[in-house]
């Protein structure tokens, strides 16, 4: 393009360019040369002492840590004493840290042990690990032990510390860490991306590599011995792992460990070098240029700049409506159009950031609302327990007194009645005592939410033949337990309305001459899952979900005393502990009511609430 500036200022100034380049470049090669060796050097060695640095503060954190949990209130107090729970809960807190704790005894004999923050039951014996060792030999100091032998990645880092009380040990905190921990403490050059860092032993085996799979390799003795010669400088090329390679690094002899960071010596040539001549070159054409620039092309350039200049300052207010004026067809020209198309979309992004905004802020309106109406539909459902549970407990005073004065009237004055008026009388009573029930039903379910049992052991084979004792089912019924039953955590008096209030269903609906009931378990890492089948009538698939609510009963109250509110109770009691229950069910065949129990639940350490000795008394 004949109206391009570059055209122009070659055309004019190119043999000045050319010879100034010539000279100049020369000079500036040899001299960036000179000084980027004696730099890639000295970053080589900055980066292995930097590394080394960063292992002896991850291992002397350790340490740290190890010592505080040995010396802590919680192991001292439960060293000798049978509370492995507590020290289980206080070792996990440090899972993070120290992925394995255990709490040993002097003969090296694990006795608690904690692996990423669970109780493991996979005891052994630490006596021969190097930790263990040295921790014998220095008592109340905290060591560790790098992997020697066969380095592998399952490899661990040891750490211990031996608590000894007048000279005699009372126990040692074994702690471990994964080799690949020591990976992370690893940095490479940012000048080299073929550079590699590690960590070997002093056996050279390699315990931490930038590259993972090189873990448990082997850097030769010579290699080492080389790298440690003073009169050898800071760095030494060598090779090392199978490559030519810059190798500067930085032994911890007292630690028995060394940082390495290797450059191989393909990249040292291929990269830097060419940048640096890369680099001097583009120093002295620029150089060079922006003078001819400068003294040729100012009055040509200046107008533009300025015109962009001033399109700038109307941005920096938020006016993006102006354009520039495009008036060449060079490379400012370019620049002028490219502007323009910057301006457009600038004004486009201005507007969908508006819109986005408003959105925005309608949406935090919108979810503000919502919390406000979930905290009023808590409020609601809190005031309609407490009202049930207050018109319940109301209600129970005065129907009592009538149930008292109709069961005087059917004793004394049953002799007195007419017919009808005895059977009118016994319809009051039996409504009298439905209504009980229902009173007895609705404070229950109200007493669910609110009322915290103790929580603790209960043996069903101990409580379950209790309770089938007490509801004393016909002789034409059959109650099998399958198998043995577990010990569960829960409530003992819900459980036991659970099991009681399932079983009087199953007997109380039976309409086949030899009932059966049997009841089972199963199990899975989270629950318990119990199962009583029968074989009485049957429940239609359209009533699965509806006999679960309140108030709610397939048969007609007259044919079965019956006040719809005990699968409710016992569908909320369940749920309220983490668990669910349905059911399954075939017309005629009969049917098997399922639910779980939570393995999580833990025995309770404080007393019921008032709410519970309120309902209880």
């Amino acid at each position: 393009m004949t109206h391009s500036i570059k055209n122009k200022i070659l055309a004019a100034q190119a043999s000045q360019i050319l010879s100034a380049i010539l000279v100049l470049g020369f000079s500036a090669y040899t001299l960036i040369n000179e000084l980027h060796d004696t730099g890639r050097f000295e970053h080589l060695q900055q980066i292995a002492q930097y590394n080394s640095r960063n292992l002896e503060t991850f291992l002397s954190h350790k340490q740290g840590i190890i010592e505080r949990i040995a010396l802590s209130d919680t192991v001292e107090r439960d060293t000798d004493k049978s509370q492995p729970q507590r020290l289980v809960k206080f070792f996990s807190t440090y899972a993070e840290e120290l992925p394995t704790l255990v709490l040993v005894n002097a003969q090296g004999d694990e006795v608690v042990k904690v692996a990423n923050g669970a109780r493991s039951e996979d005891l052994g014996n630490v006596y021969n690990t190097r930790a263990f060792q040295r921790a014998s030999s220095q008592p109340n100091t905290p060591v560790f032990a790098l992997p020697e032998g066969v380095v592998t990645a399952e490899s661990m880092v040891e750490f211990a510390f031996s608590r000894h009380v007048l000279n005699e040990c009372v126990g040692v905190v074994f702690g471990q860490v994964p080799i690949q921990s020591l990976s992370g403490q690893l940095v490479l050059s940012d000048e080299h991306s073929d550079s590699v860092a590690l960590f070997t032993n002093e056996q050279g085996e390699i315990l931490a590599h930038t590259e993972a799979a090189m873990i448990g390799r082997m850097v030769s003795g010579a290699t080492l011995q080389k790298a440690m010669l003073p009169e050898s400088g800071i760095t030494h090329r060598m090779e090392i792992l199978g490559q030519d390679a810059f190798v500067a690094m930085s032994p911890v002899p007292t630690h028995g460990y060394t940082s390495l960071v290797a450059c191989p010596n393909r990249a040292s040539l291929t990269g830097p070098y060419r940048v640096k001549e890369q680099t001097a070159i583009i120093l002295i054409v620029f150089m060079c240029v922006a003078y001819i620039v400068s003294m040729v092309m100012a009055a040509n350039l200046s107008k533009p700049i300025l015109r962009l200049s001033n399109i700038a300052q109307q941005i920096a207010t938020g006016n993006f409506r102006n354009r520039v004026t495009v008036g060449s067809n060079d490379e400012v020209g370019l620049l002028e159009r490219s502007f323009n198309d910057m301006l457009e979309h600038l004004e486009n992004s201005t507007t969908s950031i508006e819109h986005l905004n408003q959105e925005i802020k309608q949406r935090e309106q919108a979810e503000h609302r919502l919390a406000e109406l979930l905290d009023q539909i808590e409020d609601t459902n809190k005031e309609l327990r407490d009202f049930a549970h207050i018109v319940s407990h109301d209600l129970k005073a005065p129907l009592k007194g009538i149930s008292t004065i109709a069961s005087w009237l059917q004793t004394d004055y049953a002799t007195k009645l007419d017919e009808a008026g005895r059977e009118q009388l016994k319809m009051l009573v039996q409504r009298t005592q439905r209504m009980k029930n229902l009173i007895e039903g609705i404070l229950q379910y109200s007493q669910v939410s609110r009322v915290n049992e103790e929580i603790k052991a209960v043996d069903l084979n101990e409580t379950l033949p209790d309770i089938i004792d007490l509801l004393a089912a016909p002789n034409n019924m059959t109650i099998t337990i399958r198998k043995p039953l577990p010990t569960v955590n829960y409530e003992a008096t819900r459980l036991t309305q659970i099991f009681q209030n399932l079983l009087s269903n199953a007997i109380k609906y039976c309409d086949k001459p030899e009932g059966r009931i049997e009841i089972d378990y199963a199990e899975d890492e989270a629950f318990w899952t119990f199962s009583l089948s029968d074989n009485g009538p049957g429940i239609d698939e359209r009533f699965f979900e509806r006999i679960f609510g309140i108030f709610q009963t397939l048969n007609p109250r007259d044919e079965y005393e019956s006040t719809g509110i005990g699968l409710a109770v016992i569908k909320k009691t369940i749920e309220a502990a983490g668990g669910k229950i349905w059911v399954a069910s075939e017309v005629g065949k009969g049917s098997t009511f399922s639910f779980t129990v939570p393995k999580s639940l833990e025995p309770s350490r404080e007393a019921p609430s008032e709410a519970l000795q309120e309902a209880q008394s």
